[in-house]
């Protein structure tokens, strides 16, 4: 039976390694506008700046910058747009790798309970060697809890054969004796 515990840090496990590989998405575009905003802050804003301390061509100059710095914008967006599709590509593959990896933690839980399942269904059916029957019952490991001990609000209760060796346990929740021998056919065992 897989533990809940078990299952949940493997979950959290699949979730921290998406995170840790996601860290560095959008850098590029990033990288990129603070290019694009030093570039405007400092050469741009210079270059014009010098062009109008110029007395005679200062027209021609400041033609000359907006021409440089639309071919430097035009340039950085292209980059900026191909920095954009490749982050938002790498986190789709880093999203679909993390529901992948969550998917096998939930489908080996999944396979584990309903082997699980199998084996109590065979045990209880005497079907298979998972239990010998001990005394008629179908189950050597014979519990009975008390039904103040279940919860509705808890999908736990206490298993004080917890450890053993044994591959079988047969809980009852009545507070009557209950005659096992016939579990399939209550009828018979009334006879």
């Amino acid at each position: 039976m897989p533990s809940s515990a078990t299952t949940q840090d493997d979950i959290s496990e699949c979730l921290k390694t998406a995170k840790y590989q996601l860290r560095d998405i959008g850098t590029g575009p990033r990288q990129l506008l603070k290019a694009l905003n030093n570039y405007y802050s400092n050469n741009f804003e210079k270059s014009i700046s010098s062009c109008l301390a110029e007395v005679n061509t200062p027209f021609t100059c400041i033609e000359e910058e907006i021409r440089s710095a639309n071919e430097f914008t035009i340039n950085h967006n292209l980059k900026f747009d191909e920095e954009i599709d490749n982050s938002e590509h790498y986190a789709r593959a880093h999203i679909k790798a993390a529901l992948n990896c969550s998917f096998v933690v939930h489908f080996q839980a999944a396979m584990a309970i309903a082997e699980t399942k199998l084996n109590i269904d065979l045990c209880m059916k005497s079907e298979d060697n998972y239990c010998m029957c001990k005394e008629g019952y179908t189950c050597n490991n014979l519990q009975r809890v008390p039904l103040s001990d279940l919860n509705s609000k808890n999908i736990a209760i206490t298993n004080s054969l917890y450890g053993t060796s044994n591959t079988c346990l047969l809980l009852t929740a009545s507070s009557e004796e209950v005659d096992m021998k016939n579990i399939e056919n209550p009828q018979k065992a009334k006879k």
